[in-house]
């Protein structure tokens, strides 16, 4: 490795393949991608694509993390040696986090360049997790990426995208909600919540309706917006807490006064609502309950 790690800063390519081989050779193969997979990632640090070619020529592996940090620097050449090596352009990076084409949204031209070779807008990052680069687009990216992704074949009807862009903190963050909300997506709906067992899967990890983000987040202009809109300041999440109560728990003390003051008075667990059902909420679904009927593993 001594050798190995000597060719790697003067890139001597012809050095790098025959200790590569002779590893490859006396090593099994996990301990030859330990050794070698963070050589691969310096040379993607280094924005070497010769050096990243070589490596990849001699079986070292790739993975999405090194995509990531190719997009992340706007890596053309790496990218292009990846694809051509087999690399997968919707890999997620890991079961709560979509594709690179997430994290492409600071270059435009870049972001063309992933939907020009394949990248899919709408692609989950996990099975149970309805999370694509276009809920990333919703919360963080600017508008024009937005409308770029949807003339690539992004999907409104995925993505859970109201809830990602109740918690946009962008200048524009209005424009974007009047938008979705202009487009009649449903103000009062629990994240998941038409999702069938995703919803039980996701059901402990904060999940709410697109107002108890924005309280929670003290984003008082948007949920002035969302009330003005018709959302339910009575809207309970799973764990039968109102936009108002996550306020009041995060310190937003503008935002739990200006839901407070929409209070009937009476007792908002008199409506029932979504996570009322049996099972739908904490009081009569325990996460052991729910591993042991639907088989889930929760993370």
């Amino acid at each position: 490795m001594a050798r190995l790690r000597a060719d790697i800063p003067s890139e001597n390519l012809e050095g790098i393949h025959s200790t590569l081989s002779e590893l490859r050779d006396c090593l099994d193969d996990v301990t030859f991608q330990a050794k070698t997979v963070p050589l691969l990632r310096e040379a993607v640090d280094k924005d070497s694509s010769q050096l990243v070619e070589c490596l990849l020529d001699n079986n070292v592996a790739l993975n999405s993390q090194l995509i990531l940090k190719a997009t992340m620097n706007a890596s053309y050449q790496i990218l292009d040696v990846f694809l051509t090596h087999g690399g997968d352009i919707n890999a997620s990076i890991n079961s709560d986090t979509p594709a690179a084409l997430a994290f492409s949204f600071h270059d435009y031209q870049l972001t063309e360049w992933f939907l020009a070779h394949g990248a899919d807008p709408n692609r989950r990052c996990y099975k149970y997790t309805d999370r694509t680069p276009l809920s990333f687009a919703f919360e963080k990216a600017p508008f024009a990426i937005i409308e770029l992704l949807l003339r690539h074949g992004a999907s409104l009807q995925h993505g859970q995208v109201i809830h990602y862009a109740a918690m946009r903190e962008l200048d524009d963050l209005l424009e974007i909600l009047q938008y979705l909300l202009d487009n009649h997506h449903p103000l009062n709906d629990i994240m998941y919540q038409n999702c069938g067992d995703e919803y039980y899967f996701h059901m402990y990890s904060g999940i709410g309706a697109p107002i108890h983000y924005a309280a929670a987040k003290g984003l008082l202009d948007t949920v002035e917006l969302l009330v003005q809109r018709g959302a339910s300041i009575e809207t309970r999440d799973p764990s039968g807490q109102t936009a108002a109560d996550l306020a009041e728990r995060y310190g937003h003390s503008a935002v739990c006064n200006f839901l407070r003051q929409f209070s009937t008075g009476s007792n908002t667990q008199d409506a029932l609502q979504f996570t009322d059902a049996p099972g739908r909420h904490f009081r009569t679904a325990s996460p052991q309950k729910v591993v042991a009927e639907t088989g889930f593993r929760l993370v």
